[in-house]
């Protein structure tokens, strides 16, 4: 009778902790407030989402069109507002993503392993691993894009000789180009998925199905900005922006490794003032390349910094107050102890790895050697961060608690 008491507790285990998630983020939503810490880029996804819904507008000041921010959370905001919500209440849809992303994460581990217990095993990593829940208070696009990147994982063959119906590979893409209609990087991990796809399953149709439904959402936004900007904009128009911030003469060697925004590039964007949004992207990138050019050895050595600090455990945070040691070691043992079970999973695994294996270590790889082309911060590793739990996970499963309770 205990026995399958204890195998239904572990079977709704993933469901009960979402619940736990769901009514911990209501309280912690309330405890916030309408208190908004990180600016401006708070500020401004509010700000998209109200104009959305006051001037049917994409636009950050009531009258000219922009494109600075990917559209994707600015109208998942938008459509709470239409129904009412307030900041508090809006801030507790990251909550609902986060719970949903605990069941994608729970119900890929168990696809993987085919054990409710490995899906625990995933839970209770997650627990480990606050940034996650401290992310989700805040109005950044992370919590969604970890969301839809486990959505997107969701729906694809992950394992050999697995066939998926065509609605899941709909489902996924989808996915994918909510995905990088949320954040911009996420183009490069499209085309990764797409090329993993195609080399992996050697299905031209599974390739099709997902990539026109990603070039679709992407044309879409694409038309848009071009008949009310004139230019060709697929994503978003602060690419130079972030290029020039990792690459500005103006900041100290440390800060412009680890502290992000946090640098003075004043100069540069007082001469873009005077420009429209499109020339002065265009301007913020030919600056960063002129700087990178004058000293290509030293842009090469401060791109492998930037790249060893993509995995770093904390960052120089622009507010200070946010930051404390406490933080620090809870980050510290979090992350190095996913990282250390990932990596002795792959060294176990060996050329035995898997497709959701090469999957995981590609998409993570490529998203280190991409963001450490502009600069790095831990928000922006988050939502690989799920890929790298689910990853962990396994691995306990296989090699540790599987022998543990001898099944």
């Amino acid at each position: 009778m205990r026995n399958s008491r204890l195998i239904q507790l572990v079977h709704c285990a993933p469901l009960i902790a979402a619940l736990i998630l769901l009514l911990g983020g209501a309280a912690y939503c309330a405890y916030l407030g309408n208190v908004l810490r990180f600016l401006p880029d708070e500020s401004d996804y509010l700000t998209l989402a109200k104009n959305l819904v006051s001037q049917r507008a994409f636009t950050l000041d009531g009258t000219t069109p922009t494109a600075f921010r990917p559209p994707g959370y600015p109208l998942l905001l938008a459509a709470g507002m239409l129904i009412g919500l307030d900041v508090a209440e809006l801030r507790w849809l990251n909550f609902v993503l986060l719970a949903g992303s605990l069941l994608l994460l729970a119900a890929i581990v168990r696809r993987m392993t085919t054990s409710a217990w490995a899906a625990c095993i995933a839970c209770g990593l997650f627990s480990c691993y606050p940034v996650l829940i401290y992310t989700a208070g805040t109005f950044y696009p992370q919590t969604l894009a970890g969301f839809l990147l486990l959505l997107c994982v969701w729906g694809l063959p992950l394992m050999a000789d697995e066939t998926v119906k065509p609605v899941r590979l709909v489902v996924s893409g989808l996915a994918l180009g909510l995905l990088v209609l949320s954040v911009s990087l996420f183009a490069v991990s499209a085309a990764f998925i797409l090329l993993w796809l195609m080399v992996t399953c050697r299905s031209l149709r599974q390739v099709a199905v997902v990539g026109s439904i990603v070039c679709l959402a992407m044309s879409l936004w694409t038309v848009r900005n071009y008949s009310q900007m004139g230019a060709f904009v697929p994503t978003s128009t602060n690419g130079g922006f972030n290029l020039l911030v990792g690459y500005s003469p103006l900041a100290l060697p440390d800060a412009s490794v680890n502290a992000g925004v946090n640098i003075d590039i004043v100069e540069y964007i007082q001469r873009g003032l005077t420009m429209n949004e499109v020339d002065r992207d265009r301007y913020f990138s030919q600056s960063a390349l002129a700087i990178m050019s004058q000293d290509w050895i030293a842009s090469i050595k401060l791109y492998l910094k930037k790249l060893v600090n993509h995995f770093n455990f904390r960052n120089r945070l622009f507010t200070q107050s946010a930051g404390s040691s406490v933080n620090d070691i809870v980050m510290f043992v979090g992350y190095y102890g996913l990282v250390v079970f990932a990596v002795i999973y792959c060294i176990r695994t060996g050329k035995n790895m898997g497709r959701f294996e090469s999957l995981v270590l590609g998409l993570y790889l490529a998203d280190a050697l991409v963001s450490s082309i502009f600069f790095t911060r831990i928000r922006f590793r988050l939502p690989f961060d799920w890929l790298l739990i689910a990853f962990a996970s396994i691995g306990l499963w296989r090699y540790v608690a599987r022998k543990l309770i001898h099944l």
